[in-house]
């Protein structure tokens, strides 16, 4: 899938623009300097001027997830403000096509693009059945405290399923001898 395809020059000279305003005013927001931010995040100081600036250069998806995870944007809110004003062609495409638009301009084989989709779809699976546990063992250790007695909660059998599956996987993501 090529990028031209899926994202045209003005949409992505738009995302681009979006990233550097979000960057910067998230930062003057909490009145950061972009060393404050750099330190927080691990992100070079000149990278984080040439990102606000909108210098043209296209950042990797870690150094968009450090800036995010250090300004504490939430996910949600990020993606929304990046795709923000973005052509309707290019709002309608699936989240996981840009994704593995985005692996794909940076180079991932095709292999290793669909391995890591792959994860990310039983890892969501996994912290959805883990969530809904978690609160059942809650209620669980509220109840032997109020002392009631019942029987211990076992785990899903969806989050049994999930973990066998994560287990088959292959761990090598990067196969180097394909694409």
């Amino acid at each position: 899938m090529e990028q031209s395809k899926i994202i045209s020059k003005d949409d992505m000279k738009l995302i681009l623009k979006n990233i550097s305003e979000l960057i910067r005013t998230s930062r003057q927001d909490k009145g950061w300097s972009m060393a404050n931010l750099a330190n927080k995040s691990g992100i070079s100081s000149s990278l984080i001027s040439d990102l606000e600036n909108n210098k043209g250069k296209v950042p990797n998806i870690f150094t968009l997830i450090a800036i995010a995870r250090a300004l504490e944007i939430p996910d949600e809110t990020f993606i929304a403000s990046i795709w923000n004003n973005v052509s309707p062609a290019c709002n309608k495409i699936k989240p996981e096509d840009k994704i593995r638009t985005a692996l794909s301009e940076y180079g991932v084989p095709n292999v290793a693009i669909t391995n890591i989709m792959l994860y990310a779809k039983i890892f969501a699976r996994l912290a959805n059945y883990m969530e809904i546990y978690n609160l059942q063992e809650l209620v669980y250790k509220s109840e032997i405290e109020q002392g009631t007695e019942r029987e211990k909660i076992e785990p899903l059998p969806e989050l049994k399923q999930a973990e066998k599956e994560l287990l088959n996987l292959p761990f090598e993501i990067f196969n180097k001898n394909e694409d």
